[in-house]
C-alpha cells in the first residue's frame, strides 16, 4: 500500500511544474505554540520516490520516508537561547531514510546558543559532519554520496544494496551517538567545531549508555573541524577539513583505534543569469566500510565525490560522480563502488521540489561473488523524487 501511495504522489508531481505558477506563493511554516517563556514548533519532511532499475535481480518500485523535527526553545534575559531539537523517523521502508540504522528517534539534543558559540549535548551529528563541505547537490536524498534513498535492493536481505558500503565523503564517524559538541562563531570567515563522544552508544545524553560490550568498541572519540567562507569578486567559496580519533578499549588482533579524516570545498559564481556551483570532498578512514566497530590496524577505506550544478530560476541541473574503496579485511572482501548521476530539479516553492534523473552504480569485489554469481555488479536506474518539507 505504501509503495502505491508513493508512486501515485510522485507521478502526479510530473504535472506540478506546469501548474507551478499557482504554487509559487505557497509557503507553509511549521506549526508553533507558546507556553510561558517557551516557543515550540513541529517541522518535518516527507519524500516519495519511484524508480525503474536495470540489473540482476532488480525490479521497478517505490519508496517513502518521513521525518518529524520537534523544537523547543526560550530566550534568556541575557540574550542566550536554550532548548532542544529532535528528529523522529516517522516512516520509512528498507530503501529509504536509513542513514542512522533503523532508529525511530534519530536525534535529540539540548543546546545553548551564546555570543561565544553554540554548545550542544545529546544525540546529534559530530562536528566534522555538521560543518563539512562536500560540494553542491540537487537533492541529497537521492544523491550517490550520503544517500538516504537507494534504488537497488540486495535480494538476499531485501535491504538497500548500498548498506554494505555507503559512499560518504563527509566525516560521519560518530553518526548520531550521544556526544558533547561546540561550534564557534564565524570570525573573518573561519568557523571551528569540536565534539567528544564518550562511547559508541546512544541513550539520549552522553554517559547514559555505554553501548554494547565486547572487543573493539570505540570510546573517547574526539572530533575537530574547521570551515572557511570567502569571496573573490563575484566568486564565493567554502572550504572545510575535519578529523575523528577514537580509542579501542579491548583490542583484538588486527584492530586499532579509529582514525577518520576528510576535507572538501565548494565554489559558486554567476554568468548570464545562471548560478554555477562546483565542488567535491575526500574522506579516509581505517574503519572497514566506515564501520567504526571494525577499525583496522592496517588497510583503509576511502570515499570521494565531485559534483557540479547550474541553477536558473526554479530549475537546477547537475552531475555527480562518487567513488569509494575499502581494502580487504579477511574474511571480508575488498570493495570498490563508484557511480555517476545526472539529475534535474524543479523548486516549486519553499516547501516542494521534484527531482528526476538517472543513476549508474558499479560494484566490484576482490574475493567472492555478488548475488549474480560474479565479482562485479553493473546497475542503472531512472528515478523521480518528490520532496515536501516545512
Amino acid at each position: 500500500m505504501r509503495q502505491w501511495f508513493s508512486a501515485a504522489v510522485c507521478w502526479a508531481a510530473l504535472a506540478l511544474p506546469a501548474s507551478a505558477e499557482g504554487l509559487a506563493g505557497w509557503n507553509l511554516a511549521p506549526p508553533e505554540f507558546v507556553w510561558e517563556d517557551w516557543t515550540g514548533s513541529l517541522g518535518g519532511q516527507a519524500g516519495g520516490t519511484v524508480f525503474a532499475p536495470s540489473g540482476p535481480s532488480q525490479a521497478a518500485g517505490a519508496s517513502l520516508a518521513a521525518q518529524l523535527y520537534p523544537h523547543l526553545e526560550r530566550t534568556l534575559d541575557n540574550g542566550w537561547e536554550i532548548g532542544f531539537h529532535g528528529a523522529i523517523l516517522a516512516s520509512h521502508d528498507r530503501l529509504a531514510g536509513d542513514p542512522y540504522g533503523d532508529r525511530t528517534f534519530e536525534k535529540v539534543w539540548l543546546f545553548a546558543q551564546t555570543p561565544y558559540g553554540r554548545f550542544e549535548m545529546g544525540e546529534n551529528d559530530g562536528a566534522a559532519y555538521r560543518i563539512g563541505v562536500t560540494g553542491p547537490s540537487i537533492d541529497g536524498a537521492v544523491a550517490l554520496d550520503g544517500a538516504t534513498t537507494s534504488f537497488f535492493r540486495d535480494p538476499a536481505t531485501g535491504r538497500a544494496l548500498i548498506d554494505r558500503f555507503r559512499l560518504q565523503s563527509a566525516v560521519f564517524a560518530t553518526g548520531n551517538n550521544a556526544k558533547f559538541s561546540y561550534t564557534s562563531p564565524r570570525w573573518h570567515g573561519l568557523e571551528l567545531a569540536s565534539s567528544y563522544t564518550p562511547y559508541d552508544a546512544h541513550g539520549g545524553l552522553p554517559f547514559v549508555s555505554r553501548g554494547e560490550g565486547g572487543s573493539d568498541r570505540q570510546t573517547n572519540i574526539l572530533e575537530g573541524a574547521a570551515s572557511y567562507e570567502g569571496s573573490l569578486g563575484t566568486l564565493s567559496y567554502a572550504l572545510s577539513a575535519g578529523a575523528a580519533h577514537g580509542q579501542d578499549d579491548v583490542r583484538s588482533a588486527g584492530h586499532d583505534g579509529l582514525r577518520d579524516w576528510g576535507f572538501g570545498g565548494n565554489a559558486d559564481d554567476n554568468f548570464a543569469g545562471v548560478k554555477f556551483s562546483l565542488g567535491g570532498a575526500y574522506r579516509q578512514s581505517n574503519a572497514y566500510a566506515f564501520d567504526i566497530a571494525d577499525a583496522r590496524a592496517s588497510g583503509e577505506t576511502r570515499s570521494w565525490r565531485f559534483s557540479t550544478t547550474a541553477t536558473r530560476g526554479p530549475w537546477i541541473a547537475g552531475v555527480e560522480y562518487a567513488s569509494g574503496t575499502t581494502d580487504a579485511a579477511p574474511p571480508q572482501s575488498g570493495l570498490h563502488e563508484h557511480g555517476v548521476e545526472a539529475s534535474l530539479g524543479y523548486v516549486m516553492n519553499s516547501n516542494l521540489q521534484v527531482t528526476t534523473g538517472w543513476q549508474r552504480l558499479d560494484l566490484d569485489r576482490d574475493m567472492g561473488v555478488f548475488f549474480n554469481g560474479a565479482p562485479s555488479l553493473h546497475l542503472n536506474a531512472a528515478f523521480l523524487h518528490l520532496k515536501f518539507h516545512v
